[in-house]
C-alpha cells in the first residue's frame, strides 16, 4: 500500500484515542461505516432524494457531534470548540500541504505515517497541547510528556498532581465527596500507582473524588491524559520533545519530501509507461492503424514491471485499461477500471489522481452512472479538486453548484477523451 495515510485512518485514530464514542454510543454505527468504506466522507453535499428524519451523518456532520459529545462529556463548550478548531486546523494542513501537494505514490503508507508521525502530527499536537496548558493548565503537561522519559501512567499522574494541588489526602478526598475512605481508598491507590487503569464504568465515582465535577481544568487535563495513554510510546516521545517548540511547516514537509523525490528517482517510469501516455494521455493526436494493440503490449509490459516493484505505481494500470476501454467505445469496461484506479490512486500522486478524478467523474456524469459518480465526487472534495474548488471564473447570477459541476463535467470529458482520439479514427 503506497500513499499518504487516509483520512478515515486519522479519523479512527483519534476516536480510538478520545474514548468519545464507545460501543453503546448513538454514533458507533456511523464511525464503524466511515472505517469500513461504506459512508461517503461527505455524503451530507449529495442532493436530498430521500426525506429521513436522521440528517445524513457524514464526515463534517460527525466532526460536529464529536465536538459537541466532548463539551457534555467531559469539558466545556468552549473548550471542546477551542479543541476542535485546532485539529481541523491541523487536519487541513495535512491534506493542502502535504496530500494536495507532494507525490506519496513512491513511499509506502507505513514509511510516510512514520515520517509524518515524528515531523507533523506530533509536532502539531505539541503546539496545541502547549497552547492549553497556557489557557487552562494546571501545571501537568511536562509530567504527563517528560521531554527525554516516558511517563508510564500519564493518567495515575494527573489524579496524584490533583491531589497535590487541593492539598487533599485520598481519605480527605474520599470525606469530600461524601463517601467512605475505608471503601474507595483501595480503590484510588491502584489508579495512582497505574495498578489499574479507571473504567468506563468509574468514571462517575472518579470525578467525584478528584473534584472533576466542578472543576472543568481537572476534566480537561484527565482527558487529555487518558487521550495520551492510547498512544504509542515512540509518538509520546515525539510530543514530549516537540513541546515548548514553534511549528515550521518547511522543516515538517523536507524529510517527506526527500524521502520522496529519493524513492522517484530510484523508480523510474519504464519506456512502457512512456508509450501508454503518448498513446492514450495526449489531446493532440493522430491515430494511426495498430494504436490500440501497441497500447494494449504496453499495458501488459508496464504491469509486468508493476508486479516486479512490488505495486509501485499500480493504479495506473488500470487507468491506463480504462483509457483504453473509453477509446474503444466501452464505456462499461472503462467504469469498472476507473473505478478500480480511483481506489488505489487516492492519497497517492496528486497530479495523476486529480486527473483520474476528473476523467472518471466526466465517464461516469455521460453514461449516468450514478453510485460510482457519488463516490468520486466524494474524493475529489477530499482531494480538493472538485469542481467548485477549482473554479476560478466569476460566478453568473443563474450559477449554482450543480450546474457549475456538471458544466465542468462535460467539459472534461472532451478535454480527455476527444472525437480525434478514438481508436476507430485511423487516418
Amino acid at each position: 500500500m503506497f500513499g499518504f495515510p487516509d483520512v478515515r485512518m486519522l479519523l479512527n485514530a483519534f476516536v480510538k484515542a478520545s474514548h468519545l464514542v464507545p460501543s453503546d454510543s448513538e454514533l458507533y454505527a456511523d464511525v464503524r461505516q466511515f472505517m469500513t468504506g461504506k459512508r461517503r466522507l461527505y455524503a451530507g453535499l449529495e442532493k436530498a432524494t430521500r426525506s429521513n428524519a436522521r440528517p445524513v451523518v457524514d464526515f463534517p456532520r460527525l466532526w460536529n457531534l464529536l465536538e459537541e459529545d466532548l463539551g457534555k462529556k467531559w469539558l466545556t463548550p468552549e473548550m471542546s470548540k477551542a479543541i476542535f478548531s485546532r485539529l481541523e486546523g491541523t487536519l487541513d494542513v495535512y491534506l493542502t500541504d502535504f496530500v494536495h501537494k507532494i507525490s506519496g505514490a513512491a513511499l509506502p503508507t507505513t514509511r510516510i505515517s512514520e515520517i509524518l508521525g515524528a515531523t507533523f502530527f506530533a509536532q502539531r499536537l505539541a503546539v496545541d497541547l502547549n497552547w492549553l496548558e497556557q489557557k487552562w493548565g494546571i501545571g501537568v503537561l511536562r509530567k504527563i510528556l517528560p521531554k527525554g522519559s516516558l511517563e508510564p501512567n500519564p493518567v495515575a499522574q494527573v489524579l496524584r498532581w490533583i491531589r497535590k494541588l487541593e492539598g487533599w489526602s485520598q481519605r480527605k478526598a474520599a470525606l469530600l465527596a461524601g463517601l467512605k475512605p475505608i471503601e474507595v481508598v483501595d480503590q484510588m491507590s491502584n489508579w495512582e500507582t497505574g495498578r489499574s487503569a479507571p473504567r468506563k464504568d468509574s468514571f462517575p465515582l472518579l470525578r467525584k473524588l478528584y473534584g472533576l465535577e466542578t472543576n472543568e481544568q481537572y476534566r480537561l487535563w484527565f482527558w487529555i491524559a487518558l487521550c495520551v495513554s492510547s498512544m504509542e510510546d515512540t509518538f509520546r516521545k515525539e510530543i514530549a520533545d516537540g513541546i515548548g517548540r514553534t511549528f515550521d511547516l518547511s522543516a515538517a514537509q523536507a524529510p517527506l519530501v526527500e524521502a520522496t523525490n529519493a524513492a522517484i528517482v530510484e523508480a523510474s517510469p519504464p519506456t512502457s509507461f512512456q508509450v501508454l501516455v503518448e498513446l492514450l494521455c495526449k489531446q493532440s493526436v493522430n491515430r494511426k492503424q495498430g494504436d490500440r494493440d501497441r497500447a494494449l503490449a504496453a499495458l501488459d509490459e508496464f504491469h509486468d514491471h508493476v508486479v516486479k516493484n512490488g505495486g509501485l505505481g499500480e493504479f495506473h494500470v488500470p487507468a491506463m485499461a480504462g483509457r483504453i476501454a473509453m477509446l474503444s467505445h466501452d464505456p462499461t469496461s472503462a467504469r469498472d477500471h476507473f473505478q478500480k484506479a480511483v481506489e488505489l490512486a487516492q492519497y497517492q500522486e496528486p497530479h495523476s489522481v486529480e486527473r483520474i478524478l476528473r476523467e472518471a467523474a466526466a465517464i461516469f456524469h455521460r453514461h449516468r452512472y450514478a453510485v460510482p459518480l457519488k463516490d468520486v465526487t466524494d474524493l475529489q472534495w477530499i482531494m480538493g479538486v472538485h469542481p467548485i474548488q477549482i473554479r476560478k471564473a466569476a460566478w453568473d447570477d443563474d450559477d449554482t453548484w450543480e450546474s457549475v459541476t456538471e458544466q465542468k463535467r462535460v467539459f472534461d470529458y472532451f478535454r480527455y477523451f476527444p472525437p480525434q482520439a478514438f481508436f476507430d479514427r485511423v487516418e
